[in-house]
C-alpha cells in the first residue's frame, strides 16, 4: 500500500491521532470547540494516506476526546478506508 484515503463521519468533541509503529502519535484532526448532541456532523473528514504512512505500510488509527472534561467524546458513525498500491 502506497496511499489512499481514510474518509471518517465523525462528530462531537473529537481528536484524531495516526502512528505508523503504534508508539509515536500524531494528531490529524481535532475538534477545537465545545459540540454536542453532532452539530458538526457534516460531510466526512477525509485524509490522504501517503503522507499519514510516510514510507511505511501500516497506519495506525485513534480516536479519542478533545475535551475529556466534559463528557462529549469524539462519535464515530463510518469509517470508510481506500487504498493504492
Amino acid at each position: 500500500m502506497t496511499g489512499g484515503t481514510l474518509s471518517l463521519e465523525i462528530g462531537n468533541e473529537f481528536l484524531v491521532k495516526v502512528s505508523s509503529d503504534d508508539q509515536n502519535w500524531r494528531t490529524v484532526l481535532q475538534e477545537t470547540t465545545e459540540e454536542h448532541d453532532l452539530n458538526n456532523l457534516d460531510p466526512p473528514h477525509t485524509l490522504d494516506l501517503a503522507p499519514l504512512l510516510a514510507g511505511t505500510h501500516t497506519l495506525y488509527v485513534r480516536v479519542g476526546d478533545a475535551k475529556p472534561d466534559d463528557g462529549w467524546g469524539g462519535w464515530l458513525g463510518h469509517l470508510k478506508l481506500t487504498m493504492t498500491s
